[in-house]
């Protein structure tokens, strides 16, 4: 039998942990978080951003392949968080 070298998929075991909140694409220069827009603690996301974070708004791919990705919201990539959503932001290093 002859062997091949082509290329297969990452096979990932069905009771393994999926990474969820993993960022593709990510600028070097910047520090990325994702931050929790929560009604109950309003401005938050404002706090953030006079701190000098901003929302990421780029195409970036967000989770594995093997779950739901991330979503635009408007322009920002965000991720449900129960009632919460969990905003991606970056501040530079």
């Amino acid at each position: 039998m002859a062997t091949t070298t082509e290329a297969r998929p990452k096979r990932v075991p069905v009771g393994a942990a999926r990474d969820i909140l993993t960022v593709q694409g990510q600028d070097p220069n910047y520090v990325y978080r994702w931050v929790l827009d929560d009604p109950k603690r309003p401005g938050r996301l404002q706090r953030f951003k006079d701190g000098g974070y901003e929302v990421v708004t780029d195409t970036h791919e967000v989770g594995m392949n093997t779950v739901d990705r991330g979503k635009k919201l408007g322009s920002a990539i965000t991720r449900p968080d129960g009632g919460s959503t969990l905003v991606l932001m970056r501040i530079l290093k």
